[in-house]
């Protein structure tokens, strides 16, 4: 793609979704119109003004390469369709190269052409149109008032509608043909038919291209869809049109902020809440068509992520509501997201993903779809198997196309790549393109962790590495050239992610603890089987166990563990309560007992605690160090990482604002005495921000007055250390405070009754996203509900039978809760649930569906029942205040 100007990538924006809109509104007019002098002429009043330009031209080439077929746009010239003068140099350069041109601003470009400068043309964007491999026209548009009129982001959205145009060329080509034939009618209808299915494939790899998922994904869903469509009885005509247009029910996803889109961890609540308006975008991009596979396509990427119990959005509609497409995109959708590595997740196992389903029939899937699908799970599991992403190869020359996918390398890991250069070098007399490709990206590791800008034998090797021919005569270079890699790292740097292992037969609870490992920079494998678990700890891969004590077998391994790995810390998360196991628990000092329901934050704490930080631990925390001092900083930085901690430096608060911003650190060290800012007001500033209020702050100070360390712990300053530093004080110190920051976090968040978050805490959280929900112009619900009969049982059984009920019935509640609800307890027996974007039908048949699961306990549970009072924004008011008024919480 020929750039004749460097442009901006900017995210989308409410005028670019318009451009995207261009996208569908050319696909219709492919797909509907056979008359294809008219359709030239419909498709540039769709593009011209889409792209903002002024002119317009299509031309279409014979096979001698002239023009057979031309149409022009003016709409400076209120709407001319008389031809007009345009820059013939970048016509013929587009024609040489076969590629897209783009001329932000011809004005500035060298030596612009006599036509540039006499018809006054600005910017310039023009794409080739490809039919087999042969160039069979030119579609251009320019602007004579606006430079920069085009940006980099449009040429793409451009290109691949020249790519819809191409297939309409096709089409008449071969339309043309067939009418001499005298079998117009039925193959034209055909012809259209397929032009309007090419034309959903090719809108749906735009989709494609921007999140990163790949075809095989697309492909998986069509055929499960297909599968399941066939199951149901649907008619041949009707699975064909859901099939197809099932490719598109993530199109809206063009117009989600890459910044968003492409982020390789979880949403926050801002960022999940723009990324579910791909579903709005998505029915805005396809609306308004006359094809019906594009309309149905358009219902489907509206109501894909609705749920059956009604949580769903984007409107929070339920049950048979929703269209019954849409219900079948959902669940394959689903299926083969769960089941599918992503680059924030590995995959379930097939197993896995089948109870996953199972479990959530009735709240968030069609129970009788996911029956069906159950009774094709044969046919399900070889689609699964025969359409899995393969991995390419890549050349050396071409190294930097993998950046956005990189190896991911542990410090020891990486060495042992790099000690096995010269063994492979020897044994096979050269290097395969992977193995070298490996070894790159192990060495752009290792040098993105150097301290210094550059290590000249990482280089040396790099340069070694991209020789074209290699053998074992190679061997002692590249032995040499390891070698003083490993001796330019310091031993003390020598980190490695801690292995957890994750024992637990629920999918869900796997998948969050998995997620939060991921966050706190631990490296975790899952499993359901105690037998997996063995034979992991046999490895010796494995730091901590994190296990469900009531799952079939874990009671023996508990055991087995105890004897054969005394020294192996075990977390034992489970709703199994005796004090008999309690006890047994406690005997054990490596064992800690967590009951269930618990946040996966509070999980990790207490996995924290029992590995504490120091040369023990193989997990870090973060400081960041703020001294307008370079060389303080350089010996502060190289004793905390010696200790294991991760350290960020900054010497002017515009660096300190950006590293707290971006690296959110554990525990900040402040010099109180700089000349470009006083570090008091520092603390202070930190200490009214809501964000880091509760950050512990270490002050450095080379005064020795009483008063000034009084001074500043009035403040805010946690901790005053005296200059000049002592390596062991203050790494001492710095354990201290993290250690007590994280034991005051630990008993201060959650509820020690049911394991939630604390009402205080759940209500600080739904102040902020009730706010968010106000500029988003989104419902907002407060939901208290009371457990009927509670109190009698808690007469009659006592405090500790009732409060294990009330656990119960929260987990239950929290199961069907999505990530930014908000579950909390707020007096006795009373659950106080906050929901941003959802309304009061959703809620009470969210209730309702509590109430149902209730009566199906074959325990204790079926003699409740939960009263809900709702106050829902806009309906009850739209302040915080009158909803929770509304609500009964007081």
């Amino acid at each position: 793609m020929q750039k004749v100007a460097v442009g901006s990538l900017k995210s989308s924006t409410a005028e670019e979704l318009e451009r995207l809109s261009a996208l569908s509104m050319v696909a219709n007019i492919l797909t509907t119109s056979l008359n294809f002098d008219q359709l030239l002429q419909d498709v540039l009043l769709a593009s011209v003004p889409a792209f903002r330009a002024d002119r317009g031209f299509i031309h279409l080439f014979d096979p001698t390469g002239q023009i057979s077929k031309e149409r022009y746009l003016d709409v400076s010239q209120d709407k001319s369709w008389q031809p007009f003068a345009f820059t013939t140099t970048l016509v013929q350069q587009c024609r040489t190269r076969r590629t897209g041109v783009l001329a932000l601003d011809t004005q500035q470009v060298a030596s612009p052409s006599q036509s540039v400068i006499m018809g006054g043309i600005r910017s310039v964007m023009l794409a080739p149109l490809i039919v087999k491999q042969e160039l069979v026209g030119i579609f251009y548009l320019d602007s004579l008032i606006n430079e920069a009129c085009f940006e980099t982001n449009d040429l793409k959205v451009f290109s691949l509608i020249t790519d819809m145009v191409s297939v309409a060329v096709q089409r008449d080509h071969h339309a043309t043909v067939i009418q001499t034939q005298s079998k117009a009618l039925e193959a034209a209808r055909e012809e259209l038919n397929n032009a309007a299915e090419e034309t959903i494939r090719r809108l749906s790899r735009a989709a494609e291209y921007r999140d990163g998922e790949t075809s095989e994904h697309l492909t998986r869903v069509s055929l499960y869809c297909r599968a399941l469509g066939q199951a149901l009885g649907l008619t041949p005509e009707r699975i064909h049109d859901i099939e197809i247009a099932s490719l598109l029910h993530d199109v809206g996803k063009l117009g989600i902020p890459d910044n968003i889109l492409l982020k390789p961890g979880r949403f926050t609540d801002y960022e999940r809440q723009v990324m579910q308006q791909h579903t709005l975008y998505g029915a805005k991009i396809l609306g308004n068509s006359h094809s019906p596979v594009v309309q149905l396509a358009s219902e489907i990427a509206l109501y894909h992520h609705e749920k059956w119990d009604g949580s769903g959005y984007p409107h929070g509609i339920s049950g048979e509501n929703i269209p019954l497409p849409a219900r079948i995109v959902a669940l394959a959708d689903v299926f083969d997201a769960i089941s599918s590595a992503r680059r924030y997740k590995e995959s379930y196992s097939l197993a896995d993903s089948f109870a996953l389903l199972e479990k959530e029939a009735g709240s968030h899937f069609d129970p009788l779809l996911v029956r069906e699908f159950f009774g094709i799970k044969f046919q399900i599991e070889q689609i699964w198997d025969s359409y899995q992403e393969l991995p390419v190869e890549a050349p050396i020359g071409k190294v930097e196309d993998t950046a956005a996918t990189p190896v991911p390398f542990s410090l020891p890991g990486a060495l042992k790549v790099l000690e096995e250069c010269p063994v492979l070098l020897a044994k096979n007399s050269g290097l395969k393109d992977s193995e070298a490709l490996k070894l790159l990206q192990c060495l752009d590791f290792l040098e993105s962790r150097s301290e210094e800008p550059s290590d000249l034998s990482i280089g040396e090797l790099k340069q070694f590495l991209s020789r074209t021919s290699l053998s074992f005569h190679d061997a002692p270079m590249a032995a040499k050239l390891v070698g003083r890699i490993k001796k330019s790292i310091p031993a003390q740097d020598s980190f490695e992610a801690m292995k957890i292992v994750l024992l637990d037969s629920d999918p869900y609870q796997r998948e969050v603890l998995s997620v939060e490992a991921t966050r706190r920079g631990f490296h975790a494998h899952e499993c359901s089987d105690p037998k997996e678990a063995l034979r992991i700890l046999a490895t010796g891969e494995a730091d901590l166990i994190v296990m469900e004590l009531a799952d079939p077998g874990a009671e023996a391994l508990l055991n087995e563990v105890a004897e054969a790995h005394p020294n192996l810390p075990v977390v034992l998360l489970t709703r199994d309560g005796e004090l008999s196991r309690r006890l047994s628990v406690s005997r054990n000092r490596n064992c800690s007992y967590l009951h269930k329901p618990l946040p996966p934050a509070a999980v990790f704490d207490e996995i924290e605690e029992r590995l504490p930080i120091g040369n023990e631990t193989k997990t870090r925390r973060t400081i960041l160090a703020f001294d307008d001092d370079k060389v303080v900083l350089t010996v502060i930085k190289r004793v905390l990482q010696r200790n294991g901690f991760r350290v960020f430096t900054a010497s002017d608060p515009l660096e300190f604002w950006d590293s707290l911003n971006e690296n959110a650190p554990d525990l900040v060290l402040l010099d109180l005495e700089m000349p470009s800012v006083d570090g008091f007001d520092i603390c202070r500033v930190l200490r009214s921000d809501v964000e880091f209020r509760h950050l512990p702050i270490v002050v450095l100070t080379a005064h020795q007055e009483v008063s000034e360390y009084q001074r500043a712990l009035d403040f805010g300053a946690d901790d005053v250390l005296s200059k000049p530093l002592q390596a062991r004080r203050l790494v001492t110190r710095i354990k201290s405070r993290l250690s007590r920051n994280r034991a005051l976090q630990l008993s201060g968040s959650r509820d020690t009754v049911t394991g939630l978050v604390q009402y205080k805490t759940a209500l600080r959280t739904a102040e902020t996203l009730f706010a968010s929900s106000m500029r988003m112009n989104v419902p907002f619900s407060v939901c208290a509900l009371k457990i009927e009969g509670f109190l009698q049982l808690l007469d009659q059984r006592g405090w500790q039978f009732s409060s294990g009920l009330l656990r119960q019935v929260g987990d239950l509640l929290i199961r069907s809760c999505r990530t930014e609800d908000v579950l909390t307890r707020y007096k006795d027996s009373m659950l106080v649930l906050f929901c941003p974007g959802v309304n009061e039908n959703v809620l009470e048949q969210r209730v309702n569906s509590l109430n149902s699961k209730l009566l199906q306990d074959k325990g204790p549970l079926a003699s409740l029942r939960c009263e809900a009072l709702i106050g829902s924004c806009p309906r009850d008011g739209t302040q915080l205040k009158a909803l929770l008024e509304k609500a009964g919480v007081s």
